[in-house]
């Protein structure tokens, strides 16, 4: 290995790092604990790449995007074979094509604009988008909370207190 390039690899690393949030809020050791602090939560989490990104001196940025933009209800067959699954564009295969990202607004291109119901979405290019999930199942989309065996036994352990409260006072 060229020391001088690896340290000069490893300072533009650093630089880069302090500023690859497209927000401006985030360094990428920030960026890393957000992500993995919303996939164990959410079981799932978006990030999208910004190449080009005028930003910082590399051109490129990152945003990390709740997966409440992808709509769990959007589902639909396409006429290529494809289909759209809870967002996610899948083709015959099951390799992502692009996800649908819900807008407040329209997007600012006719091209960008997928209307579906009365709600207005983005398509972007799977090639933007990373989206850790933990796969537990074939053909699965979207991710499942790590919690989501803890939750079944608190939710059946508060009925149980609860029982137990209305026994105590019918007894009392």
């Amino acid at each position: 290995p060229d020391k001088a390039d690896s340290d000069r690899l490893e300072e533009a690393w650093r630089k880069w790092g302090q500023n690859c949030d497209v927000s401006g809020r985030l360094t990428w050791p920030e960026i890393q604990r957000l992500v993995c602090g919303s996939t164990a939560r959410d079981g799932e989490v978006l990030i999208r790449m910004f190449p080009g990104w005028g930003g910082n001196e590399f051109r490129f940025g990152v945003q990390v995007l709740e997966c409440d933009y992808l709509d769990e209800n959007l589902n639909e067959d396409l006429k290529d074979g494809g289909r759209i699954t809870m967002g996610v564009e899948k083709d015959e295969f099951d390799r992502v094509r692009a996800y649908y990202l819900a807008t407040r607004t329209s997007p600012s291109t006719a091209a960008e604009v997928y209307q579906f119901g009365s709600r207005n979405y983005m398509r972007v290019p799977a090639s933007e988008i990373v989206h850790p999930f933990e796969t537990m199942r074939p053909q699965q989309t979207r991710g499942v909370t790590w919690l989501h065996t803890a939750i079944r036994r608190l939710n059946m352990l508060n009925a149980l207190e609860e029982a137990t409260l209305v026994n105590q006072r019918i007894s009392a």
